[in-house]
């Protein structure tokens, strides 16, 4: 049978001429990549558009790990980068945690994570680190249209946008041991061998990546001297120990929300994406996938949180929508931070910048992706009973606006 994606050694060489790099530093990467491209040849079924995106993604991946080792070669300061203990915001997708983010890295006393640093966290080599100059920026809005265009419907469930903090998880993508591919494409072997991995070694590169980051914004001229960054990614959940390990005396906001509600619409974004790069993506695969992989990641933080109770504030979805003042004074109480008026004043901007009735409706059926009412409500039966779901009425998810 003819081969369709390219090998891994295909990948390299080809990284390595566009860049004029050799040398990657070291091969703890070559494992995952292998398991991935493997994936995507046999199981995910891809389109001639995913075979290009997917094609493109890695060598820009490979790209990034040349340029970044080219860094440390010359710049071994970056590895000294001291890095104030982050603070993390965990959940499950559709819990808010976004709309969170956003909203409290209108605060100047977090570092929050920009989309197009972390979608390309390592600039062009001969950068000035004059913001103004740099590269990244309309690449990053260049691929946010692109994928807009591929498919309109993801502005519904997420909205993107190049300039505005995101998940820092595209950080781990680097490692290539990470749920964005699994969130593209059927990979089933590949996800197995992701879940399978401790985490050791994409957290140890997350947090170099991160201290290149915050050296990048020091050489730009930011204040960013003993300040936590924001981190926020459902799938830390599922890697939570090694997370907590890489950075100790990190802080966790976990938001909660009834998995009834937040398991079929997770399902619908990433069959969106499985549009765009398979043939035949099927939905049902979708829905199992997730329904899995969040269940799995959800007793991970949950069985973590209460043995550090300490680290984590809990806050419930309903609340941060309507009672959102209450909350952030919680938050920042268990932060130990005032709310001074320079924080209530960016608060309000963001807010009237960021209305919630702009975003389109999102339109899904639980029963499009081969989930049901009752298998969810047994998965997550031991977490919605320790939350109280199971004794409040949950919308139909039947059919359900997001």
């Amino acid at each position: 049978m003819t081969r369709r994606f390219p090998t891994v050694d295909a990948l390299i060489a080809q990284a390595r001429a566009e860049t004029g790099l050799e040398a990657f530093g070291d091969a703890e990467f070559v494992p995952p990549l292998e398991a991935l491209v493997d994936s995507l040849e046999r199981e995910a079924d891809l389109n001639p558009t995913g075979i290009a995106l997917q094609r493109t993604r890695l060598v820009e991946l490979l790209k990034n790990r040349l340029r970044f080792h080219a860094f440390l070669e010359r710049h071994p300061e970056i590895l000294e980068e001291p890095l104030a203990p982050p603070v993390i915001i965990l959940g499950l997708p559709r819990t808010g945690t976004t709309m969170l983010q956003r909203l409290l890295s209108s605060d100047p006393r977090f570092i929050p994570t920009r989309w197009y640093e972390v979608r390309f966290p390592v600039p062009v080599l001969d950068w000035d680190f004059d913001e103004r100059h740099d590269a990244r920026i309309p690449m990053g809005k260049a691929e946010i249209s692109a994928m807009i265009e591929a498919n309109s419907e993801l502005l519904s469930i997420h909205p993107l946008d190049a300039m505005a903090p995101d998940e820092d998880l595209m950080l781990l993508e680097t490692t290539f041991l990470s749920t964005v591919p699994g969130s593209q494409a059927n990979l089933p072997s590949y996800n197995a061998f992701y879940e399978a991995d401790d985490a050791r070694i994409s957290t140890r590169y997350h947090r170099r990546l991160l201290q290149f980051l915050q050296w990048q914004r020091r050489r730009a001229g930011h204040d960013v001297d003993g300040k936590p960054w924001l981190l926020k990614a459902p799938s830390h959940m599922f890697i939570f120990e090694s997370m907590r390990r890489t950075y100790p005396g990190a802080r966790f906001i976990l938001s909660h929300r009834d998995p009834l509600a937040c398991i079929p619409s997770i399902s619908s974004l990433y069959f969106e994406q499985w549009k765009v790069y398979s043939v035949r993506p099927d939905p049902a695969e979708c829905g199992r996938y997730s329904a899995h992989y969040y269940g799995a990641a959800l007793d991970r933080v949950v069985a973590a949180a209460v043995k550090e109770p300490e680290r984590f504030i809990d806050l419930e979805y309903e609340d941060l929508m309507r009672r959102q003042d209450e909350v952030l004074e919680r938050i920042y109480a268990f932060l130990g931070w005032p709310i001074d008026e320079e924080t209530r004043v960016g608060f309000a901007h963001w807010r009237a910048e960021n209305p919630r009735n702009r975003r389109k409706p999102h339109h899904y059926r639980i029963e499009d992706f081969g989930l049901t009412r009752d298998g969810l409500e047994r998965d997550y039966a031991a977490y919605r009973r320790s939350r109280g779901y199971d004794r409040t009425p949950t919308l139909n998810p039947s059919t359900r606006t997001a």
